[in-house]
């Protein structure tokens, strides 16, 4: 009985070692993949681990051309956005809504992942798939968490995102 199971963890090691020198690919950093017209609108290109944690650390959000400093969530909301930012600039044109918060339209559904939550003054949050939220105060809904504003002031969020629209622009930075 001891050999059989010697004899099938050493048939799993093996498979696994098989499976995955087979499915791996190479890919240069900083390239885009070919894309088609007969691919769908939401976003599915997946960056490699590698790609996806150093783009994660190049993508910069700014409001009315201010460059914020994110803490970006690591799920697929996220790396969906990367993604999306690879391919060029997102520009989001924001509006106020319910004094707390800026709202706006991105350009491609992500991958949400939506849970009830409590936010707060700083964080950015995917609303349906296809909104973006900045909080300069508090609310709870459903949402996907992409990030955090660190480094600002409640006060000077509120500034800054307290008032009819705002411009952001979400993109990577070399």
């Amino acid at each position: 009985m001891k050999m059989k199971k010697i004899t099938y963890f050493a048939a799993v090691i093996c498979f696994m070692l098989l499976f995955t020198s087979c499915t791996q690919t190479e890919k240069t950093p900083n390239t885009k993949p070919e894309t088609t017209s007969s691919e769908s609108s939401t976003v599915t290109d997946i960056q490699p681990k590698e790609n996806s944690e150093m783009s994660l650390k190049n993508l910069v959000l700014s409001v009315d051309g201010t460059e914020l400093d994110v803490q970006w969530e690591e799920n697929d909301a996220v790396n969906d956005l990367v993604s999306l930012a690879l391919k060029g600039e997102i520009v989001v044109n924001t509006s106020l809504y319910g004094g707390f918060e800026q709202f706006g339209s991105l350009p491609e559904s992500l991958n949400a992942s939506d849970t009830q939550m409590t936010a707060v003054s700083g964080d950015i949050m995917l609303y349906k798939s296809d909104q973006i939220v900045l909080y300069f105060g508090e609310n709870s809904w459903s949402y996907t968490k992409l990030g955090h504003i660190n480094g600002v002031s409640e006060d000077e969020l509120t500034k800054m995102l307290n008032k009819d629209s705002t411009v952001v622009t979400i993109n990577i930075k070399n």
